[in-house]
């Protein structure tokens, strides 16, 4: 089925789609932790009155579980129906398991990445948005390099220009904890540091995958 892997992948039990089930899966565990423990669970684990210079590993993890830790019901569903468009785009590329070890991969460290540049920050804001804005990053690297000739199909081009329209507008929308603002260029992007700090782990993740992808097709040749 064409929409439920590409074609242009050997399929393995790694990179096979589940049927986006790994794309659900993440979907109900951030929705099921909210309704089950309500907003700041995460922060009550760990140490609150640590600071930037103090990078102990609990601190990291805090990080990390302040990613699926979210403020609202608006502001879970949100991140959600976010996370849920371009799940579908890498989660088909990838496949189920290999998506899911790079979504706890962008939780832990586009967190790590907000911790390192954004010192006057709180590390301890919530929510997936920054995740978000890294796979982001990742589909966009992702699809321009599907125009080559070894990935080049029509199903990808299309998916993969109506995925990057929906995080456009995605990004155009701003107040995702207490309301919607919207403008016609993506403010929520620009003006959010957490967001392109998190967009720049996406850069370098990415980044890192098709060297290894490339360096893969050379040992194969």
């Amino acid at each position: 089925m064409k929409f439920i892997d590409d074609k242009c992948k050997n399929l393995t039990k790694w990179n096979k789609n589940y049927f986006y089930l790994g794309t659900i899966l993440f979907i109900v565990l951030n929705i099921a932790l909210f309704g089950l423990l309500g907003s700041g669970w995460s922060v009550k684990i760990f140490d609150t009155s640590a600071n930037y210079d103090n990078f102990k590993i609990l601190n990291f993890l805090n990080g990390f579980l302040g990613s699926i830790d979210h403020v609202s019901w608006q502001h879970v569903l949100l991140n959600m129906a976010c996370f849920a468009i371009v799940g579908i785009y890498l989660e088909r590329k990838y496949g189920t398991i290999n998506f899911l070890l790079l979504v706890f991969y962008i939780s832990f460290f586009s967190r790590m990445a907000n911790m390192l540049i954004l010192q006057h920050c709180s590390k301890f804001s919530h929510g997936f948005s920054a995740g978000n804005y890294a796979l982001y990053a990742i589909m966009f690297i992702d699809y321009i390099f599907s125009f080559s000739k070894s990935r080049r199909n029509i199903t990808n081009i299309i998916l993969g220009a109506l995925v990057i329209l929906a995080i456009y507008l995605c990004m155009c929308f701003s107040g995702g904890t207490t309301g919607f603002n919207f403008e016609y260029w993506p403010y929520d992007f620009i003006t959010n540091s957490w967001h392109w700090s998190g967009f720049l782990t996406g850069v370098l993740t990415g980044m890192f995958i098709e060297i290894m992808r490339f360096n893969c097709r050379t040992e194969n040749k």
